[in-house]
Formats: structure tokens, C-alpha cells, sequence
């Protein structure tokens, strides 16, 4: 018995997309995939009459029914609902009229077996200066998928904790995330306390969620250095107490830039300085 296609699709069968649960067949044609022959007979004179797909090279057990089957002798559908994982192996054993048979390995994957796991429960939270630029958190880090290099997932951030809806306007300017790296970006914009939820989803439906809490803070003390306000005329200085820092004060940007600019600040709070001097 010959084997006519030492290159075909229906060697590698890989799926990323399944569709767990819900039946799906593809089909594989293999027409003219095999035939018979002999010393002393016509080819096909012996024609193959079953093909099979066993389970194991031995054909002790054969892949179920509902995860693959032949329709007549030239067609091999799989099911794309029954997850398959990598490295599987089926056997098309086609056999003639005179009961001989060979054996052809196929490789089978079809994703949907892969699974999530979370750090835990609880939401992810993290506090973001907004003087700093942007700023990133992998959400690696809190969300892993167990056959990611078999059955990659893509990233996105949503507004709800059960439905990927994206986020829109401030929240999408602030927030986003690369969809194959998992790294999610902050950009500075305004303070507040800033809820959404990070998605991992596979091509098969498989998914997870994780909630998200951040907290934009405005830090005046990451952005300027406290002023020596010693000198006459500058309004914003009060030099009866310079051992405190107060509002409306002239402020020395800490990276390079403008010597001095006047800014509010937001808070009534002060601080001590020079710590030793009065």
C-alpha cells in the first residue's frame, strides 16, 4: 500500500481557535492520498475498502467518534469543539480489500484545554504619580495561562469585570495595554481613584478577568525642590517662616528645564525646611 502525499495538512492538524463545547467539523480532503499495488497486480486492483483513525500506532483503541471520523474514504473531519492538546497523536490507517494496512501518523492540536490561573482574588492596585510619566505594571505578573506558548492569549482592558467592553475617553487616553505583551501602560492626566479590569483571552473563548484599582496622586515633592526664599521682592516667600512650606511659594523644578516658575499647590499641608534652621 502507497502513500502518494509525503507532504499534506492533514499531517499537522493545529488549531488555535476551537470552539470548546460547541460542535464544529472541518474537513480534510485525502483523495487519491493512497493506493495499491503489487508485482504481479494492476494498481487499485486490490482497492483500499476502510480507512480508521486509531488512537495509538498499534490501532488498539480508535480516536472517539465525536472528536474525529472518516466520511467514505476521502474525507477526515475533526471536530474543533473537543480540545486536543498539543503533542496528541491519531493514526489514518487505511486498509485493502485483502485486509493489509499502514499506518500515518497525524499531529493533533486544537486549543481550548488551556487554562488561567490568578495570584489571587483580589484586585490588582497600585498608586500612580502623575508627575512621573507614563508608567507600566505587567499584568504577567498577577495572570498566567498554562499552555501560553501552545495557545497564546491576547490582553485587553474593559470597563466591565464579565464582557470585554473598552474603555472610552479619559479612561482609554490613560489606560491601555499591549495586547501580546501584557504590559499596561499609565499615562498621566488627572489624580483620582481609577477602577476597570484586565482580560486575558485565548483565541478558543478561554478567558479570565482581574479587577483593577488606581490611584493617580499628585506628589509635589517628586516634581520640586522646597525654596530658599531669602532674598527681597519675591511675593510668594514669607520670610518670617521659612522653616514651613506653604502655598503660593516659587518652586525649583528638580530635572532640567526653567530655573523657577510660580505654581499653586493643591494642598494646605506643610512640611519642614531647612530641617535645621529656624
Amino acid at each position: 500500500m502507497n502513500n502518494n502525499f509525503e507532504v499534506h495538512e492533514v499531517y499537522n492538524i493545529s488549531y488555535h481557535d476551537g470552539t470548546p463545547g460547541n460542535e464544529n467539523w472541518v474537513s480534510y480532503d485525502i483523495t487519491g492520498m493512497y493506493d495499491t499495488s503489487s508485482n504481479i497486480l494492476p494498481l487499485n486492483e486490490c482497492p483500499i475498502t476502510q480507512v480508521t483513525i486509531c488512537a495509538d500506532a498499534n490501532c488498539n483503541d480508535l480516536v472517539p467518534s465525536n472528536q474525529a471520523r472518516m466520511v467514505g474514504l476521502t474525507q477526515l473531519e475533526v471536530n474543533l469543539g473537543v480540545p486536543v492538546v498539543h503533542g496528541t497523536s491519531y493514526y489514518l490507517t487505511p486498509s485493502s480489500i485483502s485486509g493489509n494496512d499502514r499506518k500515518d501518523e497525524i499531529i493533533v492540536k486544537i486549543c481550548g484545554y488551556e487554562r488561567f490561573t490568578r495570584d489571587d482574588d483580589g484586585p490588582y492596585y497600585n498608586i500612580y504619580e502623575i508627575f512621573r510619566g507614563p508608567q507600566t505594571s505587567d499584568m504577567n505578573t498577577f495572570i498566567q495561562n498554562d499552555n501560553a506558548t501552545e495557545c497564546p492569549h491576547t490582553w485587553h482592558l474593559s470597563s466591565d469585570n464579565d464582557t470585554i467592553i473598552p474603555l472610552e475617553d479619559l479612561m482609554a487616553d490613560m489606560f491601555e495595554i499591549d495586547e501580546i505583551t501584557g504590559i499596561m501602560t499609565y499615562h498621566p492626566s488627572i489624580d483620582g481613584n481609577f477602577t476597570f479590569w484586565v482580560h486575558a483571552k485565548t483565541l478558543a473563548g478561554i478567558q479570565i478577568s482581574k479587577e483593577v484599582n488606581i490611584q493617580a496622586e499628585f506628589w509635589m515633592d517628586q516634581l520640586l525642590e522646597i525654596p530658599r526664599c531669602y532674598h527681597e521682592g519675591n511675593q510668594y516667600c514669607t520670610k518670617d517662616r521659612l522653616d514651613f512650606l506653604y502655598p503660593f511659594k516659587a518652586y525649583t523644578l528638580t530635572d532640567e528645564g526653567p530655573e523657577d516658575f510660580c505654581i499653586m499647590t493643591k494642598s494646605s499641608e506643610y512640611v519642614s525646611y531647612p530641617p535645621n534652621e529656624g
